[in-house]
């Protein structure tokens, strides 16, 4: 049996899958794309090593592959959903595979493949659906779910979110403030 790889951006994301795989049960080997022979992470290196990584799929070293990007902001990075979403069907079915078969969104992506080959899962973050990134899904996710049940938590967000938009000088874009408000995100994951 080959490995199951889930392909992400970079080290921090691979930290966060691994323990959101580990704690519901799912036996995955996360990858950042310097740990597929890239020089360094990101979005890009991940979209380029995906190539490499199809044909391990053909050849049964890899049994499954899973793909997990940002969609992050089409203004700041000129992708967005849209752009996101294009370049990874291009480069999956430039690598044989079909366009995505229908599954509901909220279930992210599959891409069949004619061979009978697994297929490859795709999720864009935050939501498969807008634009954003992994901090923004987390930030979601402990705004709706926890926001009456778990106060402690909750107070550290809020004292965190307050901190970061007092910031007169900050050392961040406006867009990646739920990156600079990952700390306290991190002490819910």
């Amino acid at each position: 049996m080959g490995a199951r790889i889930l392909l992400v951006e970079g080290r921090a994301d691979t930290e966060f899958y691994t323990a959101w795989c580990s704690k519901s049960g799912r036996k995955v080997d996360t990858k950042p794309p310097t740990a597929v022979g890239a020089t360094i992470d990101s979005k890009t290196n991940a979209l380029f090593m995906l190539p490499e990584i199809l044909k391990q799929l053909r050849d049964g070293s890899v049994e499954r592959l899973g793909v997990v990007v940002d969609a992050d902001y089409k203004l700041e990075h000129g992708l967005g959903f849209d752009g996101s979403f294009k370049k990874v069907k291009d480069a999956l079915v430039e690598g044989g595979f079909g366009h995505p078969t229908t599954v509901p969104r909220s279930s992210g992506f599959l891409f069949p493949h004619p061979d009978g080959l697994s297929p490859v899962g795709l999720w864009i973050m935050p939501d498969n659906r807008r634009e954003g990134m992994l901090e923004d899904f987390i930030e979601a996710s402990i705004t709706e779910t926890h926001e009456l049940t778990d106060r402690g938590q909750r107070a550290i967000f809020s004292l965190a979110s307050k901190a970061v938009s007092e910031i007169k000088t900050p050392l961040f874009k406006p867009i990646h403030q739920a990156k600079a408000r990952s700390p306290a995100l991190a002490l819910k994951t």
